[in-house]
């Protein structure tokens, strides 16, 4: 086993930017109101699935910064302790959603409902519904948007001692992590070639799906080297901001007009080099651009903060509402306000009454650092 060297000497020149940056809260903040516009049939916003695309490249390339950053700074990853804050940050959130809609089914469904409901449920709740929906021919049923978060607790709980074992072994980052990237941009292909219309076996496969995560862990592996580059010209910010941002809205309207269900193997592609490409905007440069500046604003950062609550309560008030409006003479408009104006207000409640306590209990298992903690910044309101 090689022993552990310098950064320097290994990966070059390593700071990586995970120190809080409000731009990623709000960057969380688009992502999610895109998510939701596609669920509300907003018009011109159907194609906005690619917030989930945005979440996945900028958890990868978080995860990977923090991760490697611990090990820099004390030789050693500690698994332990960062499985339980994952589980601290993520899991009690999901638990209340859940046990609140069976408390709610329990009140006003049938118990047929309410069974289908728990049986559901139970595959959320183990972080199964990427499984279930991806070989079972679909989502297994309202809650099947969790798909989503079972991948990510899947990324973490693999990824970490790969991680780990890259780095005690020497092994180049950047090599391994495009490796798996396009191992899994493979996969995608390959099995969209198999079933070419059958859209739920591949767009909720673990396999055909981590590629945008690993293009993160690839970001996080290459950033670092190139950001003082980077930084020396002006215009950087402004350009990849800019680039990153219009990508997205071209695959967002692509996915508008044409199905998904056709073209849906480059869109992915599209969509996570469109999230990569920003995140490089967001995070260097000498002058922050104009986009910065604006996800950077107290509206969008709040909204940010709160972003996984509004991912997890988005699909329950859909439901709700469309059972207790459905007589009312309300537009598309009109529900939309309400949707958004319920699921905040869940959020909220989410956030201040769960998220937070929890928050508190996970600082007593992070490593002791010398400077403020990326970790309390970088994962607070991550809807994935």
């Amino acid at each position: 086993m090689a022993s552990w060297a310098h950064p320097n000497e290994r990966l070059g020149r390593w700071n990586p930017v995970v120190n809080h940056r409000p731009e990623l809260d709000g960057l969380r903040a688009l992502a999610v109101l895109l998510v939701i516009a596609s669920h509300l049939a907003v018009p011109y916003l159907l194609g906005g699935w690619v917030g989930v695309d945005v979440f996945f490249v900028l958890s990868g390339y978080l995860i990977t910064s923090i991760l490697v950053r611990e090990f820099h700074r004390t030789s050693s990853i500690a698994l332990g302790h960062f499985y339980l804050r994952r589980v601290l940050r993520l899991y009690p959130a999901l638990i209340a959603m859940l046990l609140v809609c069976a408390f709610w089914y329990r009140l006003f469904g049938e118990s047929d409902t309410l069974n289908g409901y728990l049986h559901t449920a139970a595959y959320s709740g183990f972080y199964l519904q990427d499984i279930v929906s991806g070989y079972g021919g679909g989502p297994h049923g309202a809650l099947g948007f969790t798909w989503s978060l079972a991948l990510e607790e899947q990324f973490y709980l693999l990824w970490a001692p790969l991680l780990l074992l890259c780095l005690k072994r020497g092994w180049p980052l950047s090599k391994v992590t495009l490796a798996l990237t396009l191992a899994s941009t493979t996969a995608l292909f390959v099995e969209w070639g198999r079933h070419y219309n059958g859209n739920a076996l591949v767009y909720f496969r673990p396999e055909t799906r981590a590629n945008e995560l690993f293009l993160g862990c690839l970001l996080a592996t290459v950033l670092p080297r190139i950001q003082v580059t980077l930084a020396d010209h002006r215009s950087v910010s402004n350009v990849f901001s800019w680039l990153g941002l219009a990508g997205l809205l071209g695959v967002e309207l692509y996915g508008e007009h044409f199905s998904r269900a056709s073209y849906y193997p480059v869109q992915e592609i599209w969509a996570g080099a469109s999230a990569a490409v920003l995140i490089v905007g967001l995070s260097v440069g000498v002058n922050r651009s104009l986009v910065n500046r604006a996800l950077s604003t107290r509206p969008a950062v709040s909204v940010g903060r709160i972003s996984y609550g509004m991912y997890l309560w988005m699909i329950p008030s859909i439901i709700l509402l469309n059972k207790y409006l459905a007589s009312y003479p309300i537009d598309w408009r009109g529900f939309a306000i309400v949707a958004l104006a319920l699921i905040m207000l869940l959020a909220s409640a989410s956030y201040f009454l769960v998220e937070r306590p929890c928050l508190s209990l996970k600082r007593r298992f992070e490593i002791v650092r010398t400077s403020p903690d990326p970790e309390k910044h970088a994962f607070e309101g991550s809807p994935t």
